[in-house]
């Protein structure tokens, strides 16, 4: 990382010594030539410069495609730098969450936007801290009042620009190491920050050495999908820590759609059929080892889906009786849950 830093500073100076060196340029090579240094600022971490260009760029009066790209890196720009939480100090305990895109004003954002990414965040934690403890995979009920009472998190008030909030966990009281056998605060923060940059990487399959076990990997992908952008209201979910080795950020952009999700019992197969259903979800039933719920569609038809359990807590209860849309895989007459979304 470190000589790649390097190399992106020498094309940085490259691409402005060639950008001053122009004369009388079209607006096209203009816009091209400040989108370029605009991204490559960003990748040298020179926030306000790339800012600069890019509205030099803007101002240039380009095609329409160049011009949304010129927006996207400064809107990249702009959610970088409340990534750097604006001189706030985060406690080591502290998550700086980050919302960016045209759902989001000053101070403002849609408030199931927000809600439910910070759900969504907290159940991630939650499940770090009880697979970190050893404690096997929770099928149903909620958390034991011991990692409850440890977690208990605090949400501040929102900060204007991008709409950027701080989740402090524990309660502040003493922890003694070994007594509840929990693991540190900060561990719980760099295992959520690292599932959340391989999803954003597309390498999440790289979580295995993580999470070797299978049903806290599934939920922790399933869950991360959730934080996701949608990619319209929301293009950008940013995080930001102190870190005992130093400040880290992480910046989520893989649109939620691009997520891909699996569940246990799901293989590949010649007698497999992917499926699609569309309808209300107003039934589920988790007594037992087979988890089950029924969509209801439009028609009245009522579709018996399986879910494994760990999506049926953390992602499909959530969705109780809203309309959803459900893909899954069918052998015979089984169709097996793997990814659901509201409507």
């Amino acid at each position: 990382m470190d000589e790649a830093r390097g190399l992106y500073a020498q094309a940085l100076e490259s691409e402005l010594a060639a950008l001053h060196a122009l004369r009388d340029p079209t607006p096209m090579t203009l816009a091209v030539m400040h989108r370029s240094a605009a991204w490559l600022a960003l990748e040298c971490d020179d926030i306000r410069l790339s800012e600069k260009l890019a509205s030099a760029g803007l101002a240039a009066d380009p095609p329409p495609d160049i011009a949304d790209e010129l927006r996207e890196v400064w809107e990249q720009a702009n959610f970088h730098r409340h990534l750097q939480t604006r001189g706030l100090v985060l406690a080591d305990n502290e998550i700086e969450l980050t919302l960016s895109g045209p759902g989001v004003g000053l101070g403002i954002a849609e408030w199931t936007a927000y809600r439910t990414r910070v759900d969504d965040t907290l159940k991630m934690i939650t499940r770090i801290t009880e697979r970190r403890a050893e404690r096997p995979f929770r099928r149903r009920g909620p958390p034991e009042t011991a990692i409850r009472d440890y977690l208990s998190p605090h949400v501040s008030l929102p900060r204007a620009a991008s709409y950027s909030v701080s989740i402090r966990l524990g309660s502040g009281q003493l922890h003694l190491p070994g007594v509840l056998d929990l693991p540190e605060l900060p561990e719980v923060i760099h295992d959520f920050l690292t599932i959340v940059e391989k999803v954003n990487g597309s390498v999440e399959d790289q979580l295995e050495e993580l999470i070797p076990d299978d049903s806290y990997r599934r939920n922790a992908v399933a869950l991360a999908k959730q934080i996701a952008p949608d990619g319209a209201s929301i293009k950008q979910v940013g995080f930001a820590t102190s870190g005992t080795e130093g400040p880290r950020k992480v910046g989520f952009t893989r649109p939620k759609k691009d997520v891909k999700t699996s569940s246990a019992g799901t293989r590949s197969g010649a007698e497999e059929r992917v499926v699609e259903i569309r309808g209300t979800l107003l039934f589920a039933d988790a007594r037992g080892a087979s988890n089950e719920i029924r969509i209801v569609a439009e028609d009245d038809a009522q579709h018996k889906v399986k879910v494994a359990p760990e999506m049926m807590d953390d992602i499909v209860r959530p969705l109780w009786n809203s309309v959803v849309v459900m893909r899954g895989v069918r052998r015979g007459n089984t169709v097996t849950l793997t990814e659901i979304d509201p409507v």
